[in-house]
């Protein structure tokens, strides 16, 4: 499949360009045609082969020429339109079968993947490009302001099943105190007291009241094995959710992404709690370009969350800032803004779970320091609620803080 016509593919950059800058038509039609066509089809992404050029301090690829330097006597060399094309619409996950066992288009599948710059924003490098190209010829486009670079977001999945899961933890990791914190467990579910994930729900919000922090929290209304352990048509869970200082937003199950009704179902049983849902974040991050967006638009779903690898931090479509998928049917840019997701705490609890986790923790915060310092940006960060109980997950309620206190370092307050 080859890419849509010229036109459209510099219209769907300029969507993008309008989300992030100030910038007028008559601007744009102006620069537009200083940008080189130099895109050629392919059959797969691994026909793909880059050139490494330097911006700021960061290498980063681009595709379709090799060019020595990004100017030559002030005429700029690359194609930012078709390279914004390839890693920001979902064109990688359009022309890819291959999924994985939850039906998620795979990161060793990907581009990012193969050419080693999950963690770079290009497309944010291809933005700066053209402004530098704007300012060559005298025209001055602002970036827009973004008071926080950080969303802080939580995927509410469990708040009764801590016990047993905490009850494993001593069974394979026994101590002298396991016995004791077994029977601290059994205890607690006997007795219908409450459970240790409910209390890190607690512990998270006692944070965030703390620091100020204003946040996300994604909520299943679907109780299954594959979704929610609690139910949400409880009294009590009904309160907790009413209760909540966070913004409120929808976790649709495990079954929704490529089914209508069933999210529609989901999205009006949360709405019937007297909350304007229009956030979400898909569970598992399942999320099929063929049919997710499309259900998104219908249920007027204003911003997603599920835009990132499972397996990797980084950015799956290789920008730090919001931005609209491309629409293979209609040829125009989406109208949901997807806010990419740079972190999730499974990564390291479960994807990554051989690697030793402080390091992991260190180049996670390193990473995200070195682009928030170099680029204008807003993405997203996930941490489940269970990761605020310490036994399982040592060290998250640390990252969390690590990352509150970068997001007040590069705020514009």
């Amino acid at each position: 499949m080859n890419f849509p016509e010229r036109h459209i593919v510099i219209n769907y950059f300029f969507d993008n360009l309008k989300l992030n800058y100030h910038i007028d038509d008559h601007s744009f039609n102006d620069l537009k045609d200083l940008i080189p066509n130099n895109y050629s089809s392919f059959n797969s992404i691994t026909d793909l082969s880059p050139c490494w050029l330097n911006w700021k301090s960061f290498s980063f690829p681009v595709f379709f020429e090799k060019p020595k330097d990004l100017f030559v006597s002030d005429q700029l060399t690359i194609d930012v339109f078709s390279n914004t094309f390839l890693l920001l619409s979902g064109y990688q996950e359009f022309i890819s079968n291959d999924l994985d066992i939850h039906s998620r288009f795979k990161y060793q599948n990907s581009i990012q993947y193969i050419h080693n710059f999950v963690d770079t924003p290009v497309v944010n490098i291809y933005f700066e490009i053209f402004e530098k190209l704007a300012k060559k010829r005298g025209i001055t486009l602002q970036k827009k302001v973004i008071k926080e670079p950080i969303v802080f977001t939580h995927d509410i999945d469990q708040l009764r099943s801590g016990w047993f899961e905490d009850i494993g933890y001593e069974l394979r990791n026994f101590s002298f105190k396991s016995p004791f914190n077994i029977s601290k467990s059994l205890f607690t579910k006997l007795f219908g007291l409450k459970d240790s994930y409910h209390q890190a729900y607690d512990k998270m919000l006692t944070i965030e009241k703390k620091h100020q922090v204003s946040a996300i929290s994604f909520f299943m209304t679907e109780k299954s094995k594959k979704d929610a352990d609690y139910d949400i048509q409880r009294v009590k869970y009904q309160k907790l959710i009413k209760n909540s200082h966070n913004e409120i937003g929808l976790h649709p199950g495990y079954y929704t992404y490529n089914n209508f009704e069933n999210f529609e179902k989901q999205l009006r049983i949360l709405s019937s709690f007297d909350f304007n849902v229009s956030k979400v974040r898909q569970h598992f991050l399942k999320f099929s370009i063929r049919e997710t967006p499309y259900i998104h638009n219908k249920n007027k779903i204003s911003e997603d969350y599920s835009l990132g690898f499972a397996e990797m931090y980084g950015f799956r479509n290789s920008i730090a800032l919001p931005f609209y998928l491309y629409d293979f049917n209609k040829n125009k840019a989406h109208p949901t803004i997807e806010i990419p997701l740079f972190f999730m705490d499974g990564t390291i609890s479960h994807y990554r779970k051989d690697k030793n986790r402080e390091e992991e923790f260190g180049k996670v915060l390193q990473s995200a320091n070195k682009i928030l310092t170099l680029f204008s940006c807003k993405f997203s960060v996930l941490f489940h609620n269970t990761v605020f109980s310490e036994k399982k997950y040592k060290g998250f309620t640390k990252l969390y803080l690590d990352f509150i206190k970068l997001n007040k370092k590069f705020s514009n307050d």
